[in-house]
């Protein structure tokens, strides 16, 4: 009768400290979604520049539907692919397997180069057939860039026109905890956004756009290696990249249009 009495108040003491230590315990961090939004009236091609995932290891929701990601035989790893969003909708991106880390790039009806097709410029890259790309990026390309997810909670955002640009990209942050802010007023940033890139007028009108980096200005304030040329300008502050040790909410990459901006 004794062993009896005890195990009902064993049971209800194990209850209460399993009760107690998840209490305690913080709760799991949410993952930061990734969407892209097409507000354009056409239909775009969105080119998934990443090595963490692979192309061959995402996949993209356009609501119920799933949209393809092709490969192009050249990029033999599926270090790029790309799948086509019609005008008006949004996909969302996830990871097939290996975790939910998402880093790398992306870019919009062309694989990142720098000004290419113009006067004194190098000819455009070509892509096995059935994969587009323009003869003439004379004002490069630009990259919406991003970590999300990684082991270490540290996660990035920003916009480069480091190689040029050949739209206006939007890059929304809703929610997650911390918030994103400006790196160097701290004040919360729910969008960022690129301007217009002139390579031969010698115009940047992304001097001063906070989580932005301008043409050729790799490190921001400055360039040791400029990649595709001289720089027209830099920051005043490293305000180029919004970084945060934390997850969740939603980063959403909209392309808003092209060329003309």
């Amino acid at each position: 009768m004794k062993i009896s009495k005890k195990l009902p108040r064993l049971a209800a003491l194990a209850v209460f400290l399993m009760a107690l230590t998840f209490a305690i315990l913080p709760a799991a961090q949410a993952a930061t979604a990734l969407k892209v939004y097409n507000s354009t009236n056409s239909e775009v091609e969105v080119w998934w520049n990443c090595e963490n995932p692979f192309a061959n290891n995402i996949t993209v929701h356009d609501g119920n539907h799933v949209l393809p990601v092709r490969v192009p035989s050249n990029f033999t790893r599926a270090e790029k692919g790309v799948f086509n969003l019609p005008a008006g909708a949004t996909a969302t991106i996830t990871r097939n397997s290996g975790g939910s880390t998402m880093s790398g790039t992306i870019t919009f009806d062309c694989i990142p180069v720098c000004p290419c097709g113009g006067s004194g410029q190098p000819p455009c890259p070509v892509l096995p057939a059935g994969f587009r790309l323009p003869e003439r990026l004379v004002n490069g390309v630009n990259q919406a860039e991003f970590t999300l997810n990684p082991p270490s909670n540290f996660e990035s955002v920003d916009i480069s026109c480091v190689n040029g640009a050949n739209s206006r990209i939007l890059m929304e942050l809703v929610g997650g905890s911390p918030v994103w802010q400006n790196p160097a007023t701290h004040q919360p940033v729910s969008k960022i956004v690129n301007r217009m890139v002139d390579v031969a007028a010698r115009r940047d009108e992304n001097c001063a756009e906070v989580g932005v980096f301008p043409f050729n200005a790799s490190d921001c304030i400055q360039t040791p290696l400029p990649p595709c040329g001289q720089p027209i300008c830099f920051h005043a502050v490293r305000d180029c990249q919004l970084d945060r040790q934390g997850s969740g909410g939603t980063v959403t990459i909209v392309i808003a249009g092209f060329d003309a901006l």
